[in-house]
C-alpha cells in the first residue's frame, strides 16, 4: 500500500470518526490575535464582544426555513468561547451563559460533573423550540466552552459534551490570554 492509499483511509476514518461523534467536518476559524480553533462547519463566525477583562467569541447556526423568518435572525445553534483575566472570571461566564442562552426562557439549570446544564424553551419570532444548553470552564486555561442547540433526538447531550471537548482540543492560542487581553483594550471601540 503506498502512501496516497494511507492518507487516504486515515482522513476517511477521522471524518467516520467525528461523524461516529456527531461532530460532523470542522473548520479551522480565527480568534483575532488570540489563536484559533476548530468549529462545526455548520457554524458561522459573529463579532466578538471584547470588555475589559474577557472577550467572548461566538459561532452561530441560523436555519433557512421561511417559517423561522421574523424581525429577529432565527439562531438554533450557538458555540461560544470565552477567555479572561482571572479578576474577571465571573463576569466571562456571565457573558459566555447569557451569549448562548438568548431567548431561551424557563432555564432550569443543573450540574453533571464539569457542566452546567440548562433545559429551557428557545423562542424566536412565532416559533418555540425546547433547547438545552452546556456550559464547561477550563480555568487553568483562562477558558470556557458554551453551547445551545434546539433539542431533539438528533443532537444528544452526550453529543454537546463531545463538541465542547473537541473544541477545547482544538483550541490553540497563539498568545497568552492576558497579552491578548491587552491587545484588546488598546484596541479602539465605538
Amino acid at each position: 500500500m503506498n502512501g496516497y492509499w494511507i492518507a487516504a483511509a486515515l482522513l476517511a476514518g477521522g471524518i467516520a470518526a467525528a461523524c461516529a461523534l456527531g461532530l460532523g467536518p470542522s473548520k479551522r476559524q480565527p480568534l483575532a490575535e488570540l489563536g484559533a480553533v476548530d468549529v462545526p462547519g455548520r457554524l458561522d463566525p459573529y463579532a466578538a464582544a471584547e470588555e475589559d477583562g474577557f472577550t467572548v467569541f461566538p459561532f452561530d447556526h441560523t436555519p433557512g426555513s421561511i417559517f423561522l423568518m421574523g424581525s429577529l435572525r432565527p439562531v438554533s445553534e450557538v458555540l461560544a468561547l470565552s477567555v479572561w483575566r482571572p479578576s474577571a472570571r465571573a463576569q466571562a461566564l456571565q457573558a459566555l451563559t447569557r451569549r448562548v442562552a438568548d431567548r431561551t426562557q424557563g432555564i432550569r439549570w443543573r450540574t453533571q460533573g464539569e457542566y452546567r446544564i440548562g433545559e429551557g424553551t428557545h423562542e424566536v419570532n412565532t416559533s418555540e423550540h425546547a433547547a438545552r444548553i452546556v456550559v464547561r470552564e477550563y480555568p487553568e486555561r483562562q477558558l470556557a466552552i458554551g453551547h445551545m442547540v434546539w433539542a431533539g433526538p438528533a443532537f444528544s447531550l452526550q453529543r454537546q459534551i463531545n463538541l465542547i471537548e473537541s473544541t477545547a482540543a482544538a483550541f490553540e492560542p497563539h498568545m497568552p490570554v492576558a497579552e491578548y487581553l491587552n491587545a484588546a483594550r488598546e484596541r479602539p471601540h465605538d
